[in-house]
């Protein structure tokens, strides 16, 4: 008895042990997830100078739970328990700060919190006691009553407070705005570019005739005639023709503005993300248009043409400004053609009307639809495409997603001290253009955007890496968020497709408007850049998910004098996002041209000025020439460069040109801004990107992107046909009833299967969960092993003999 006794206790205390041991063992997908909550929120406002106290609640996970957060504003604390507390200590502001929280088994939850900081009201002026009156004199006799004057109005009282929500409408400071440049049609009825026109429209003249440009004659070859004069002289006397650099017999009476429209047409409606874009594209257009009239003079004159160096066009603006007003002679020499069909002051005109401004404070939600288009394709490179939010219209824009990969929505403006402005997109409409994304299966990364950098003047190296972490961190809990929606709920229960929908699948960090090499700034820029991009991969790497960081840099900015850009530095960067060796170039596990060693893709989006094909000739010769990184890793880091043009700058034959080579020799190509098919050069644009990336598409692409872009619809109905016809064929096997119908009830679960198979066959052509399913060895072993199950059915089946 006592030996069962000892048993028993035995057991007991193991039982007792090994309780908490079992349930810490639980991982956190095994309990109801952890939370904070689901986007950002807005608390209570606070007063400098006052207390303030809020207590932070956490659900799901397993109490109990602990708060930290190593961001808060100055003056507050968060303490274990979740109750921030403290009298903030700063000016009135928006302070953005992001908690954490972790519960008994060690799973942890994030939620980034706004909290606005207002300033004391004014104190009341002291209260004074009221004076005794005097006694009244004696009232007079009442005269006529007289109409009072009017009341003075009161002169108007200086602002003395500001809604806080117009602090954040309102751009106050150039560094939360971008500036791009877009001709529109209104530029030819603009009264100033039309008074440019109408001062030289009675000399601008069509090209008509050439004479090709004559070598200069060295003055020691020069042979004085009798009479002092030179040879050259004797042979105009004697009336010898002599080849001059100029035009001859100019026609006249050509209307400026039609050819002033016709130089421009390629330009209008075409966006431009910085002046100097802008300014290369107006002056290669410039000198295309030039080279065309000085080729057809030639041609009329039957004269081989002049070759047009570099060094001809564009002229310098700055030189020839002096000359804008001069009247043409009536031989005008070749060289200055450019000049005179786009003066200096019409340049400089044309640059400023087409400066845009856009605030980047609570940017609108993008308006897209890519209904009928089908999923993206499997194209041979990576195609991006950025969307400004000022794109959206009256109606969502079409896009192409098929010929999408990725889209990068621009932008979000990050403050001097780190801090996200997110847009505060959180209800179903809002984020509308998230699951049209996710159901076209093209990802969806978001910029991060700032321009002004003299808050570097002053900041230490611990600032800096503040800044740095603080944004990482902020930006990539943004992405990281979940959407709320009833779709994006349904979509995280379904059998075998379960998956929590977030923001976004990567960020773009675009950092505009670099110190040059001569700024004193520029020190302390690079300081900054390398931290922000570290900090950016540490966060991203630390996750769970699989992402993308897209870096935009211009190719002057590594092709230029002074670039800060390096190809060592660029590589440097790629080997800490996928554990690549810059020296040796090898790829832990994987094919070097396409996968990454870790779940972070480290992407260079070049924004390429005009002519776009020179320029990315030099950016493959930067590369190329690079002695500080090995021939493997020159190799990927080319597969990692992504060329971005403008939509429409160039004509339909570049354009096809340009995706080629970009195909042949980077990893991919991009749009600024994204081609919309409701747009005269939206079609053009998907159909040369079709032309480039999907060579040879197979004859079951459509039916394949068909499938894609409805496959949440299908899963469904395929899973819930299977469920029915399960639960049909249970009751079939185990109910008499149900077998005494007969044929009529076997016809059914055979139309079951068959619609069930048809629906599995679909889903496994198209959706792209099932990738994997389609390239291994798993379909097969599903249907031998349901082979080998009926067969051992039947033969393991009890027959029952009739009686």
């Amino acid at each position: 008895m006592s030996s069962f006794v000892r048993r028993g206790l035995g057991m007991l205390l193991a039982l007792l042990v090994g309780a908490p041991a079992a349930a810490s063992a639980l991982t956190c997908a095994e309990v109801q997830p952890l939370r904070l909550g689901d986007s950002v929120m807005t608390l209570p406002s606070g007063t400098v100078g006052q207390p303030y106290r809020y207590t932070l609640r956490a659900t799901g996970g397993v109490p109990p739970y602990t708060y930290r957060s190593e961001s808060l504003p100055p003056g507050m604390s968060l303490s274990a328990a979740g109750e921030l507390a403290g009298a903030p200590a700063t000016l009135p502001m928006v302070a953005v700060f992001v908690a954490g929280v972790r519960d008994r088994h060690g799973c942890i939850a994030q939620q980034t919190y706004r909290l606005a900081i207002m300033a004391p009201r004014p104190a009341p002026p002291p209260r004074t006691e009221p004076r005794p009156r005097p006694p009244r004199p004696a009232e007079p006799a009442k005269k006529p009553e007289e109409t009072p004057p009017p009341p003075k109005p009161l002169p108007p009282q200086p602002l003395t407070t500001v809604p806080l929500i117009e602090t954040l409408a309102a751009p106050s400071s150039p560094q939360s705005t971008m500036d791009v440049y877009r001709l529109t049609p209104d530029i030819f009825k603009d009264k100033d570019v039309l008074a440019d026109l109408k001062r030289r429209s009675a000399d601008v003249t069509e090209v008509a005739g050439l004479i090709p440009a004559a070598e200069p004659e060295p003055a020691d070859e020069k042979e004085e005639g009798a009479d002092g004069g030179t040879a050259k002289d004797e042979g105009k006397a004697e009336g010898k023709s002599v080849p001059r650099n100029e035009f001859v017999d100019p026609t006249v009476d050509v209307d400026a503005k039609a050819q002033f429209q016709r130089m421009l047409a390629p330009l209008v409606g075409v966006e431009f993300p910085g002046r100097d874009l802008f300014v290369a594209a107006l002056d290669t257009r410039l000198c295309a248009f030039s080279r065309e009239m000085i080729v057809a003079a030639a041609n009329r004159q039957h004269q081989p043409p002049p070759v047009m160096k570099d060094s001809d066009c564009p002229p310098d603006w700055s030189k020839v400004a002096s000359a804008d007003d001069s009247v043409p002679p009536s031989h005008l020499p070749w060289q200055q053609v450019p000049q005179w069909l786009m003066s200096a002051s019409m340049h400089a005109l044309l640059i400023e009307k087409a400066k845009q401004s856009h605030s980047l404070i609570q940017p609108a939600a993008p308006s897209w639809s890519g209904a009928g288009c089908g999923c993206v394709r499997a194209l041979s490179g990576q195609v991006y495409g950025f969307y400004p939010y000022w794109d959206n219209g009256a109606a969502p824009r079409r896009l192409d997603f098929s010929m999408l990969s990725r889209i990068s929505v621009f932008a979000l403006w990050f403050a001097d001290n780190g801090d996200l402005m997110e847009p505060g997109w959180t209800t179903a409409q809002d984020t509308a253009f998230i699951r049209e994304a996710q159901r076209q299966k093209t990802a969806l990364d978001y910029t991060l955007y700032h321009n002004d950098w003299r808050f570097l003047q002053d900041a230490t190296d611990d600032n800096v890496r503040d800044i740095a972490e603080r944004l990482a961190v902020q930006a990539t809990n943004f992405i990281d968020t979940p959407l709320s929606d009833l779709a994006s709920r349904v979509h995280a229960w379904v059998p075998g497709f379960a998956r929590v929908e977030r923001y976004g699948n990567g960020l773009t960090l675009y950092l505009d408007r670099m110190p040059g090499a001569d700024d004193p700034l520029r020190p302390a820029f690079e300081r900054y850049l390398n931290q922000q991009v570290r900090g950016l991969v540490a966060e991203l790497r630390r996750r769970q998910r699989a992402y993308v960081l897209n870096i935009v840099l211009r190719d002057t900015d590594l092709t230029g004098t002074g670039a800060i850009w390096t190809p060592s530095r660029m590589a440097e960067y790629l080997g800490q996002a996928e554990a690549l060796d810059p020296r040796g170039g090898k790829v832990p596990g994987g094919n070097a041209r396409e996968q990454s060693g870790t779940n972070l893709s480290l992407r260079y989006m070049v924004l390429l000025t005009q002519p776009s094909a020179n320029s990315m000739r030099e950016i493959l010769v930067t590369i190329d020439r690079d002695k500080d990184i090995s021939e493997e890793m020159c190799r990927i880091l080319l597969r990692r460069v992504i060329p971005i043009v403008s939509t429409g700058a160039s004509t339909g034959e570049d354009l096809t040109e340009d995706l080629s080579y970009a195909s042949d020799n980077f990893g991919g190509a991009g749009f600024w801004a994204a081609p919309a098919l409701d747009e005269p050069l939206g079609g053009v644009a998907a159909a040369r990107v079709r032309r480039s990336f999907l060579p040879r598409p197979p004859r079951t692409e459509s039916l394949k992107g068909w499938v894609c872009e409805y496959r949440w619809p299908l899963r469904i109905l395929a899973e819930a046909v299977l469920l029915v016809w399960l639960i049909a064929f249970v009751v079939y096997q185990s109910s008499c009833r149900m077998r005494q119908v007969g044929l009529p009830f076997q016809l059914g679960l055979l139309l079951g299967a068959i619609v069930f198979l048809v629906l599995g066959g679909l889903l496994l052509l198209g959706d792209p969960a099932l990738a994997q399913v389609r390239q291994g060895n798993a379909l097969l072993a599903v249907v031998l092993v349901a082979l080998v199950a009926t067969i051992a059915y039947h033969m393991l089946k009890p027959r029952v003999e009739k009686p």
